[in-house]
């Protein structure tokens, strides 16, 4: 079963189901809160306001909750890189790619706008590699295009630089 979601619509729609569930139990445990306190004399005075307490603490994690998506949203509007844990996977395996392929160093960049993940790759080629052959490059492409999508699984634009002079990738 496919458990990726790729419409922010649908995203948005269980986010508010979700808000929706929490709001109810939130409801629900200052009902029974506030019954099980008007059994005690001691605590009549503090079952008023069970109610108010939990309306004001469920606000404040919904509006933490906004604040964290709308920051999350703005960060891809400005082209921030996406999640460390994915950006490190990737990492690691454009490492592995140099060890095997013997290039001096490789620069990647991130930016993630929407559910575009654009990735730039620019390979620093040794003096000594015999990596010249257009087809040996786009083969490797090929393999990065595939193992990229199955470590990011999101639509991806991939770009592919190949040099032996380090000062034009930075």
């Amino acid at each position: 079963r496919n458990r990726t979601l790729r419409s922010p619509l649908i995203k948005a729609d269980i986010y508010q189901w979700r808000l929706d569930g929490w709001l109810t139990v939130a409801v629900l445990v200052a009902f029974v809160m506030a019954y099980g306190f008007t059994f005690f004399e001691a605590t009549q005075a503090i079952a008023l306001y069970i109610d108010p307490i939990m309306v004001i603490a469920v606000s404040l994690y919904f509006i933490y909750l906004a604040y964290a998506e709308f920051k999350i949203q703005v960060l891809q509007l400005m082209g921030a890189a996406p999640n460390t844990k994915m950006t490190r996977k990737v990492e690691t395996y454009i490492q592995k790619l140099n060890q095997t392929h013997h290039f001096d160093d490789a620069i990647v960049r991130f930016s993630l706008n929407g559910r575009l993940l654009y990735i730039d790759i620019d390979f620093i080629v040794s003096e000594q590699a015999s990596f010249d052959s257009i087809h040996r490059q786009d083969q490797l492409r090929r393999v990065l295009d595939k193992e990229l999508q199955a470590i990011c699984k999101t639509q991806l634009w991939l770009t592919v630089v190949y040099t032996k002079d380090r000062a034009l990738s930075i």
